[in-house]
């Protein structure tokens, strides 16, 4: 028995309330018929430089919107049980990141050049960085009494409390950057090639705000 069936206007979600039997337990539980909607759209860019002098680079760069009615699958469950309407306007989604790119740029001995030290060595640089993703500023109207310690906590927490200041989504975190090191060499032994090297990552032991809380914008 079908209680209620809700669709918005493009019919990309649909949420039923369904009802078993009245009366047991769990008479009545919530499904999805479909996902959903988003849209990802952005241009991806590459610029290759021929190794000139032993040094050669590459950049990649993508800029990229993907919005749409929900981040997550249940986002939209308390709208549909409480009004009975689904979401319809597209919002920045959670995993977006906007601007993403990396930067590498190797050095390196070929062979027979620099010596029976140098020859076949190299050095890589790995710079990799992206804008941060989209995060709602939101304000505790307080369920009980919270310590200083758990009070910036509670609108990421639990959502009865939670209430967003300006639009969802409308705020970013930093950006993050890392830079990854490698050094390699080459050694001919008979008719094999062996390759040696070190590899570092976040060689600058960046410490890079991975998110934020929703009631500060603050990592701390």
């Amino acid at each position: 028995d079908v209680t209620a069936f809700y669709k918005d206007i493009r019919g990309e979600l649909q949420y039923k309330n369904i009802v078993t039997a009245p009366g047991a337990a769990k008479s009545k539980y919530a499904a999805f018929v479909n996902q959903d909607f988003s849209t990802s759209q952005g241009i991806e860019v590459s610029l290759k430089v021929r190794r000139v002098e032993r040094i050669a680079a590459q950049l990649n760069y993508t800029y990229s919107e993907a919005k749409g009615t929900n981040s997550f699958s249940g986002s939209g469950v308390g709208s549909v049980e409480t009004n009975n309407e689904v979401p319809t306007i597209l919002i920045p989604l959670n995993y977006n990141f906007v601007h993403t790119g990396n930067l590498s740029v190797d050095y390196r001995f070929g062979k027979d050049d620099g010596g029976p030290i140098l020859q076949q060595l190299g050095l890589n640089l790995l710079l990799t960085f992206n804008s941060g993703h989209p995060f709602t500023y939101a304000r505790d109207l307080g369920l009980g009494q919270n310590s200083a310690w758990t009070g910036g906590l509670i609108p990421s927490n639990d959502p009865r409390g939670r209430r967003p200041i300006g639009p969802v989504n409308s705020s970013t975190t930093p950006w993050q950057f890392y830079l990854d090191l490698r050094i390699d060499k080459t050694v001919s032994i008979a008719d094999l090639d062996l390759n040696f090297y070190v590899y570092v990552t976040n060689l600058l032991d960046t410490k890079n705000v991975t998110n934020v809380y929703q009631k500060t914008g603050n990592a701390y």
